[in-house]
């Protein structure tokens, strides 16, 4: 696992290395094609291959972003090197996040594997004194029925704890809530659409916000930023900012465009309220609105180790000591209490 964690890292900064090499280079003139080849990635109209990206060990999300801010570019006419720095600067920010999260979860997951261990433990401690628990745990007799009641409990302890971690890990993560909508056409088309759902997830909120933003700077208006980066970013949050912005052309109340909008965009509609009805420059208020909602993500993850600290204790209480009884502390005493027979 730690190797698994340094790989991610040092893969997200092979690729904000290479967004800001690439940035750089069209701010000295280069063209994006070029820029993009001289780190080893083609394009296609100016949007990085993805298998280039993947190349570069680009996590899902951060390919989504870079490709997003590419095609923001491509089709607006916008300056393509802010709106890369702003890709880069937001991927920095987001590997940071995630660090702290894991920082966060760390203790609660520790305690998780310690419980996961226990019921090996007993048998090894039983064998340190000089007792045989394995031999009563393969009698074929009541030891054996211990062993399986206990191994039954071990698992379901693990299962339990394994769940709950899973559960605080999501609590911050940029996931898209609600439902998967349905696909009809059976097998195949679910299938189908199952396979363009991997091949372009969806984008970070955050990120969303700094693209907002670039869009803003580079001088557009509030609908125009909102259905260019619906348009480049795709899924169902580009859907929902290109309906907001759909919706405010015709004339609508700000809180009417957003009703049907994903809940995570909240924090999109909130940052713009004020630039829509008080005129308020947006790119700041964008700004600001994503780092708060970077905040909030290491706010959550902090308060979910809490609650999963005081959660294992079901699985401990429940599986994990009584499977330790069974399998680690009875098949020692009964060993013992036989050698103490016989002798």
């Amino acid at each position: 696992m730690p190797g698994r964690r340094r790989g991610r890292v040092t893969g997200e900064t092979e690729l904000v290395g290479a967004v800001r090499q690439v940035a750089a280079a069209v701010r000295a003139g280069a063209t994006v094609e070029r820029a993009w080849s001289a780190v080893g990635v083609g394009t296609v109209h100016g949007v990085p291959r993805r298998a280039d990206l993947v190349a570069l060990r680009a996590t899902p999300g951060a390919l989504a972003g870079v490709r997003a801010a590419a095609r923001l570019t491509a089709r607006s006419g916008a300056p393509p090197a802010p709106a890369l720095e702003a890709v880069a600067d937001a991927l920095d920010a987001d590997a940071e996040l995630d660090a702290r999260r894991r920082a966060a979860l760390a203790g609660p997951a520790a305690s998780a594997r310690v419980l996961g261990a226990l019921p090996a433990i007993g048998p090894l401690l039983g064998l340190a004194i000089g007792a045989d628990p394995f031999g009563v745990l393969l009698d074929g007799r009541l030891g054996t029925m211990l062993l399986v009641a206990g191994g039954v409990l071990a698992a379901a302890g693990r299962g339990w704890s394994r769940a709950l971690l899973g559960a605080a890990r999501a609590v911050a993560s940029e996931a898209p809530t609600g439902r998967r909508p349905r696909i009809p056409g059976g097998r195949a088309a679910r299938l189908r659409g199952r396979a363009t759902d991997e091949r372009e997830p969806e984008v970070g909120v955050a990120l969303l916000l700094e693209l907002l933003a670039a869009a803003h700077t580079a001088g557009a208006s509030v609908p125009d930023a909102l259905r260019a980066v619906g348009s480049a970013a795709g899924g169902s949050r580009g859907e929902g900012l290109v309906r907001a912005a759909t919706l405010l052309g015709m004339g609508a109340e700000w809180s009417e465009a957003w009703v049907a909008a994903p809940a995570e965009l909240s924090a999109v509609s909130d940052g713009l309220r004020p630039a829509w009805q008080d005129g308020t420059p947006p790119a700041g208020l964008l700004h600001a609105a994503a780092d708060r909602r970077r905040r909030a993500r290491v706010a959550d993850a902090t308060e979910a180790a809490g609650r999963l600290g005081v959660r294992l204790l079901l699985p401990l209480g429940l599986c994990h000591l009584p499977a330790f009884v069974l399998v680690g502390l009875m098949p020692v005493l009964v060993s013992l209490a036989r050698d103490t027979v016989a002798w």
